[in-house]
């Protein structure tokens, strides 16, 4: 009898450390990665939640090449986009069980032959329609008027983009090589580049070949690595 009380406490041990077991706080992570452009949510469901975020604006576009009608110069090229701006935040603490947005922005459009680039679109995180952080966009690059052979200046940024190459003055052949188009600001990251601007117009005999148009800009990121309690 005494040995079958004691396997039936021993069991009843055994069970009560394995409930207190399952009682005991578990610490969990994980990370939440958006490069898709627009509107996405992601809620965690753990307590006592710190993170590290990773935020960049999208880009600007480059700006086109300066176009030709007549003129004793070749022409100008587009200046380059700005870089989005590049964040990172530590030891951030989220709210458990709370939705929250992100809002990727979309790289600017490069601008046409005389055209100027598009400005990129801020990328941001937000709770219940409140900015909680955000990261700036950078600007287009710009073009020139047509048979100007002055490269058009970049975009405002994080860094701007670089100005576009100036075309030269025509040779006795009455030939000129083209402004190249400007770089696209570079923050170092892979996403939110500046857009590249367009070469300019080269003229061979006097004959112009066609300037090219400026590159989109890069789109925004965010990336969210954080740890919890269970």
């Amino acid at each position: 009898m005494k040995t079958k009380v004691k396997r039936i406490l021993s069991v009843l041990v055994i069970l009560l450390l394995i409930g207190c077991a399952k009682d005991e706080p578990e610490e969990i992570s994980g990370t939440f990665e958006f490069s898709d452009i627009g509107l996405q949510n992601f809620k965690i469901e753990a307590s006592n939640i710190k993170a590290s975020i990773t935020i960049i604006g999208a880009g600007g576009g480059g700006a086109g090449g300066v176009g030709f009608n007549a003129g004793n110069s070749s022409t100008g090229g587009g200046g380059g986009g700005g870089a989005g701006e590049v964040i990172h935040l530590t030891d951030i603490d989220l709210q458990e069980n709370v939705n929250y947005t992100v809002i990727i922005g979309e790289g600017g459009n490069g601008g046409n032959i005389n055209g100027n680039g598009m400005n990129g679109q801020s990328t941001e995180i937000s709770i219940e329609q409140i900015t909680l952080y955000i990261a700036m966009n950078g600007n287009g690059g710009n073009s020139n008027t047509m048979n100007e052979n002055i490269g058009g200046s970049g975009g405002i940024g994080f860094p701007e983009g670089s100005a576009g190459g100036n075309g030269e003055l025509l040779d006795v052949n009455w030939n000129g090589p083209a402004g190249t188009g400007g770089v696209g600001g570079d923050n170092f990251s892979t996403f939110g580049l500046g857009g590249n601007g367009g070469i300019g117009t080269e003229i061979n005999n006097l004959v112009p070949t066609n300037p090219l148009p400026g590159s989109k800009g890069g789109n925004g990121y965010v990336k969210i690595e954080w740890n919890g309690i269970k």
